[in-house]
């Protein structure tokens, strides 16, 4: 049973307790879906939960990552030498935000500018600079002569905009030169060094799935708490119907997370065997046509939950597009353009490579990635 949400009645979905609870139950992450069902087996007399193997939820599959604070504790020694430098560092390191960027003001800063200095060397380069135009030429220092360094120091402001034909004469290059340098030079830099660090939601993971190889043969595995009905309490029938249907809704989320876990071993198989370095990207649409499910099905069921794979403890959103994803592909899509694409255009080549993403979604990446306009860029690409 798909669910998904069929019956309308004045323009409004009609969704029963029983599909409510449904929902409710495929969304959990396993281990707050195991405090809910005690909470409910303390409620319903009908109800015994039988207890999950301690082996199930094996600490050692948790991918605890450092915060970018933790890490750079870790690094501050191998860069300071004398005490007061290391201290002076890590005050450094609590100012970061999320971007990696000094949130210190300039008086604050006075006497510590040496130290910053010396931060600077601290991979990934750009952390402990003040904003993304300073994260940049750090990246780029020892080109200070070159044509990239000169144009982010010099012309940043054009470059955010795209005009690449006043970039152009400013620097005696050709236009080709520019979009050239722009590209290869530019385009690979980390303008937020520190957003590799940000963890969205509490490290602390258990694996509701687990993809493994055993000899030659690859298996999946869906870790769910199980309800048994008391032989003790068969004559208290007012409680027979729950019973049956959180039970019911219980086996529909494991056979839900068995699809998925076997798509993803169908599709991923690279990436788990090491040939890859990195999962290809699905998306919602092309999952749930795959398995004859409702996005909205997908979303719920992904939605917290993490697969114990041989590439470590991962969450499902982790093989699906996001954000940053589609935002690069937006800038590629762009970059390619013969002609400007209006936000509408842009939504359409997105949906034609099976993403999803609507003419408001797509003005609101292009102002993000400070794109200009259609009219606009036609502007300013004019030599």
């Amino acid at each position: 049973m798909d669910l998904r949400q069929s019956v309308k009645q004045e323009g409004r979905l009609i969704i029963s307790p029983a599909m409510e609870q449904a929902f409710h139950v495929l969304a959990m992450p396993t281990l707050e879906l195991t405090d809910w069902l005690e909470r409910e087996v303390d409620q319903n007399p009908l109800l015994e939960m039988k207890e999950l193997p301690p082996s199930e939820f094996n600490p050692s599959l948790i991918k605890d990552e450092p915060t970018l604070y933790e890490y750079l504790l870790g690094e501050i020694p191998l860069h300071f030498e004398t005490d007061e430098e290391k201290e002076k560092a890590q005050l450094i390191a609590g100012s970061l935000d999320r971007n990696g960027f000094l949130t210190l003001s300039e008086k604050e800063l006075e006497g510590l500018k040496t130290v910053l200095k010396k931060f600077h060397q601290i991979e990934p380069l750009g952390l402990g600079a003040r904003n993304t135009q300073e994260a940049l030429l750090i990246q780029l220092a020892g080109k200070e002569k070159s044509g990239p360094y000169r144009i982010v120091k010099n012309h940043y402001e054009d470059l955010l905009h795209k005009r690449w034909a006043v970039i152009a004469k400013r620097l005696n290059l050709t236009l080709k030169e520019v979009k050239e340098l722009v590209i290869k030079e530019l385009r690979p830099l980390n303008p937020f060094p520190g957003r590799q660090f940000h963890q969205e939601v509490n490290p602390f993971l258990a694996a509701d799935i687990t993809i493994q190889k055993e000899e030659e043969t690859w298996g999946v595995e869906v870790h769910l708490p199980s309800l048994q009905i008391s032989p003790s309490t068969e004559a208290m029938k007012g409680y027979l119907t729950g019973a049956k249907w959180l039970m019911r809704n219980l086996d529909q989320r494991k056979r839900t997370l068995e699809k998925i876990a076997l798509y993803l071993l169908k599709t991923q198989r690279d990436y788990f065997e090491g040939i890859t370095d990195t999962p290809t990207p699905m998306t919602m649409c092309s999952v749930a046509k795959a398995l004859d499910l409702s996005e909205s099905t997908i979303t719920r069921a992904i939605s917290h939950k993490a697969a114990a794979t041989p590439c470590g403890l991962l969450k499902l959103r982790d093989f699906f597009n996001p954000n940053q994803d589609v935002k690069h592909l937006l800038l590629q899509l762009i970059a390619k353009e013969k002609e400007p694409l209006s936000d509408q255009a842009l939504s359409q080549e997105l949906q034609a490579q099976g993403i999803q993403c609507a003419r408001r979604t797509v003005a609101k990446y292009r102002k993000e990635l400070r794109i200009e306009p259609a009219s606009l860029r036609k502007r300013s690409i004019q030599p």
